[in-house]
């Protein structure tokens, strides 16, 4: 993986959520307009910043970032398992 500065320098944009998501339409149908929208935003921001975070190496804006998209989830403090995550994609899928 590198170090931090390694690591740092190999970052690039993130993708917008539905855009991510676009070949999965249970999830779009299935999420939240409002906090989709909240993170788009917010994503778009990071991208928009991406080469100042990564030519002055600001750690801090990379940690708020975070903070500012687990604020958006309500996921402070929570973490969830690979399984957990698969289990909740799957009880969203329309049942056959």
């Amino acid at each position: 993986m590198g170090n931090p500065e390694q690591r740092l320098a190999a970052l690039q944009k993130l993708p917008l959520y539905r855009d991510h998501f676009s070949g999965q339409p249970e999830i779009l149908k299935a999420s939240d307009e409002g906090i989709v929208a909240q993170l788009d935003t917010l994503v778009n921001e990071f991208n928009r910043d991406l080469e100042r975070i990564k030519k002055d190496k600001d750690y801090n804006a990379l940690r708020q970032f975070w903070r500012n998209a687990q604020e958006i989830f309500g996921l402070q403090g929570a973490r969830l398992t690979m399984r957990q995550r698969k289990e909740e994609i799957d009880r969203l899928k329309p049942k056959s």
